[in-house]
Parts: structure tokens; sequence; C-alpha cells
């Protein structure tokens, strides 16, 4: 079925005992580096990889790493992404990141639309015409960046500004997400959002 497959990975120091999950995992075996900076964890990514293997096989996967701060969550995140998940050839990683007290709206977002713009792009026209077709108006004014893609940025060319800011941002939402289901169809489509729990609750709730 299309329901969201939760992998919860609950991480301790070192020293504190074997992590909580109970998943059986995938592959299990010790990530050593060369450089010596990875070192274990070995259950938290068995758990990850089979929720990639989900998100491969067209499933719907979401990975909640729980644990204390400075536990390691954000370095085993990363590590995973850049070892695995990277040298897939239908994967496309958009990546953000919260701050603490941040005051600039939707500022986790912008390094995913960096990177969604730049993977619409790449995109042979007939591919991206039928995902934009839902609508990016709203979209892309709250994330001017998107404008970049010559296919947006014709079909927005002298949109009227929308005045109220709760329906701005209702309906880009909207529009992204119909995007992002979208592009999932077509490719193995990963969101990586570190320190989510920083942001505003408003902006949990678009994520």
């Amino acid at each position: 079925g299309d329901r969201e497959h939760d992998a919860v990975l609950r991480l301790r120091h070192a020293g504190r005992g074997r992590s909580d999950e109970q998943h059986e995992p995938v592959a299990r075996q010790e990530i050593t580096e060369p450089s010596g900076v990875f070192i274990g964890r070995a259950d938290e990514l068995a758990v990850l990889h089979e929720a990639f293997a989900r998100v491969c096989a067209g499933q719907r996967a979401r990975g909640i790493p729980r644990g204390d701060p400075g536990v390691g969550k954000s370095t085993l995140l990363r590590h995973f992404l850049d070892r695995a998940v990277a040298r897939e050839p239908r994967a496309l990683i958009l990546a953000g990141r919260c701050y603490e007290q941040e005051t600039v709206p939707f500022k986790a977002f912008d390094g995913m639309m960096d990177e969604l713009g730049r993977a619409l792009s790449d995109l042979d026209d007939k591919v991206l015409e039928p995902l934009l077709a839902p609508g990016v108006r709203f979209l892309a004014s709250v994330f001017p960046v998107l404008k970049r893609v010559p296919a947006i940025a014709a079909r927005v060319s002298g949109s009227r500004a929308v005045p109220n800011p709760a329906l701005l941002r209702a309906q880009a939402f909207a529009e992204l997400a119909q995007l992002l289901t979208g592009l999932s169809e077509r490719m193995a489509l990963v969101l990586f959002v570190d320190d989510l729990q920083r942001t505003a609750a408003q902006h949990r709730r678009d994520f």
C-alpha cells in the first residue's frame, strides 16, 4: 500500500549499551571508514537501508532519529546519505537545516529549494511539464530561486502577488507536495532536514 513506514532510530552515547531499536536489520556489518571518522552504528544504518529500500521500491518511509543532543544523529544521517543514498543513480536528495532563533521565514527550506531547482532544470521538458501542470505560482512566490528554472519562470511570468501570507503559505506547500509526489513517482526522493525541532511549530507542520 501507500502507507508511510516509520523507521525510528534510538541512539545512545558510546558506552551506554545497545540501541533500543528492535528492527531486524537488512545487512549487519560494522562500518569502519579508512579515515577513522565513522565507526559502528551498524544496527541503525541497517534500519536506514531498509527504509531506503522501501523508497526505491516506490513506497514511502520516514526516518525518525531519537537521542540526546550530541549523540551523533546528524552525523549518522549525513554519513548514510553520502555513502549509500548518493550512490543510487535514481536518488534525489533534498537537504535543509533549521537554526535556533531563526527569524527568516522558511529558511530551513532554502537548501532544499536550491537543489530542487537544479534537479528540475536537468529534466527533459517532456518530463518536467507534467510535474508543473498542477501549478507552481505560489511556490515560486515563496521560493524565488525556483524561477531560475526556465519552465517555471515562463509559467509565473506576470503573476500577481498574494497579499494574504497564510493563504500564500498554504497554497505554496500544497503545490510543493504535488511536485514532490510527482518526482517520487519517477525517482527515489529523499528529504533530509537537520535539527527540525529548532524551527517554528507551523514550519514543522509544513514538513
